[in-house]
């Protein structure tokens, strides 16, 4: 069929295999218990840094910036995050 993707990669797919699935999650410390509760067990992302502290948040990007990154996804952001911009 020419509207399907058959393949991304040379490997042939798993035998039986019909779709692609997105085998990633988004999770924050507090929901660990519950995944684990549920057997969903694994590793978060490796560059993974949960800080709460703004001042600490301040160091954790002077070092990342001098360990060459170039992009830096931050997420929930708490509301003592705008006292501390630059």
């Amino acid at each position: 069929m020419a509207d399907r993707i058959e393949s991304v990669s040379p490997k042939a797919a798993p035998g039986g295999a019909t779709g692609l699935i997105d085998m990633h999650v988004h999770m924050g410390e507090s929901d660990v218990a519950a995944y684990v509760d549920a057997g969903i067990t694994g590793s978060p992302w490796p560059y993974t840094e949960l800080i709460e502290d703004p001042a600490a948040a301040d160091v954790l990007i002077e070092r990342l910036v001098a360990d060459g990154w170039r992009w830096i996804k931050v997420t929930k952001l708490g509301q003592s995050t705008d006292a501390h911009s630059k």
